[in-house]
């Protein structure tokens, strides 16, 4: 029998070719399959490593901006605490005036009185210095005193 002018060997011969061509197609579509998995693979592995990178870069620029905004505030904080210590100071030296001025009138006072205490002394030391005055009629007899008195 033979349907189109085919033999049944043709048609045999025909499905076989047909099955030969289905099977390499199937193997074509693996072999394509299989490289595009290949290739999505490496582009996801070049897309996660250039995430991971720009990620890095970021933390690396949130950790400048922290360090940054951190020694803004210690500056912040510097200058705040400089700032109330020169207030502090400046009550404590405004305070202190009335007591600076009464010391410095005593030290001028002590002064005063240490300068009279020490002319009294050297009144007194002068007081009590008695000068001899012997004069001689020549210096033939003050030399026979100096030659006695050795």
């Amino acid at each position: 029998m033979s349907f189109l002018g085919l033999s049944q060997v043709q048609w045999t011969a025909l499905a076989a070719i047909a099955g030969f061509a289905l099977a390499a197609a199937a193997i074509a579509t693996i072999i394509v399959t299989v490289c595009m998995a290949r290739t999505d693979r490496t582009r996801d592995d070049d897309k996660r490593h250039e995430d991971r990178a720009h990620d890095a870069d970021l933390r690396r620029q949130d950790r400048e901006r922290e360090d940054q905004l951190r020694s803004e505030a210690d500056k912040t904080w510097e200058r705040r605490r400089v700032a109330e210590e020169l207030h502090a100071r400046r009550s404590v030296a405004a305070g202190s005036q009335p007591v600076l001025e009464l010391q410095a009138q005593e030290l001028t006072e002590s002064l005063a009185e240490r300068k009279r205490e020490a002319d009294e002394r050297h009144r007194a030391q002068a007081a009590q210095v008695f000068i001899s005055v012997t004069t001689f009629p020549d210096n033939a007899t003050g030399a026979a005193l100096i030659e006695a008195m050795q």
